[in-house]
């Protein structure tokens, strides 16, 4: 009977052993979700790439995980729904030389968490609609840099809104037009820094129209 016990401690505690340690590499990843054009997309693992052809070389987005971050680049992508994400941090990679859209009736970009734009390629994003979607939306921060070029139009109540909206090295142009009756501006942050950008925006319609809002002045 003891020499049973000590057997199946034996098991137990290397059952433990190997829990313990795969957990760190199936965890590392924060949980989320990642949707492109209206499909979810499968969470590439810690080091992993996920890509939209089996030829990479013919694919036009394709994403990355590092250390429980993920990469989306864009090779000259044309998406006519836009992005969806409530993963902790998304960065959006567009390669210089390179020229990606999307086209949507919402919001083009829409993220729950923090959301970076980054490359010296070229973004265009717009949206469609005259209902309250924010044509580039994300919940924490913003942050666009190392000479990423985005160029936001639409016609709803904001071209770019998030809690802190961060452009640094880069290049932004933003117009709105909104035929509602509520307020527009073009940029929302709940807090906004511009260091080194170009930064240029229009803002029109709406009960007060604003180029730029923001609770840091």
């Amino acid at each position: 009977m003891l020499k049973y016990c000590r057997k199946r401690l034996f098991a137990v505690f290397l059952s433990l052993c190997i829990v313990l340690e795969i957990s760190p590499a199936a965890f590392a990843v924060s949980a989320g979700k990642l949707t492109i054009e209206g499909k979810e997309v499968k969470l590439p693992l810690s080091g992993g790439v996920i890509y939209e052809e089996t030829n990479t070389e013919n694919s036009k987005w394709w994403l990355s995980c590092t250390d429980g971050a993920y990469t989306l680049t864009l090779n000259n992508a044309k998406f006519e729904k836009g992005i969806t994400s409530t993963l902790d941090n998304l960065i959006i990679s567009v390669p210089e030389g390179t020229k990606s859209s999307i086209l949507s009736s919402g919001n083009c970009i829409n993220s729950n968490g923090n959301l970076f734009i980054t490359g010296g390629g070229t973004l265009s994003v717009s949206n469609n609609t005259t209902e309250n979607y924010a044509t580039v939306y994300a919940a924490d921060h913003l942050m666009i840099r190392d000479g990423a070029k985005v160029d936001v139009t639409g016609r709803s109540d904001s071209g770019i809104w998030s809690n802190v909206v961060t452009i640094e090295d880069g290049s932004v142009s933003v117009r709105v037009s909104y035929s509602g009756n509520a307020a527009c501006a073009g940029i929302y942050g709940g807090s906004l820094s511009i260091v080194s950008s170009n930064v240029t925006v229009n803002s029109s319609g709406g009960g007060v129209a604003r180029a730029i809002y923001s609770g840091s002045g």
